[in-house]
């Protein structure tokens, strides 16, 4: 009887456990598109870090951005 017991407490902890888990996992996916990592932002970024001018005449500038 108390292993029973036992082994539902145990059970619901588990359960708990993942269900929690998997909030995490799925909040942290929302927070990386949050901070900005589309293309457009990391075109902007590669103008931003770029140790030299560019010369872009002719070029698409998206693809001189991202390198």
């Amino acid at each position: 009887m108390a292993y029973t017991r036992i082994l539902g407490a145990s059970a619901m902890i588990a359960g708990i456990t993942a269900l929690f888990l998997a909030g995490i996992m799925n909040s942290s996916k929302v927070a990386d598109a949050q901070q900005g990592t589309s293309e457009e932002s990391r075109v902007r970024r590669g103008f931003e870090i770029a140790p030299v001018p560019l010369n872009l005449e002719g070029k698409k500038p998206g693809l001189g951005g991202i390198g």
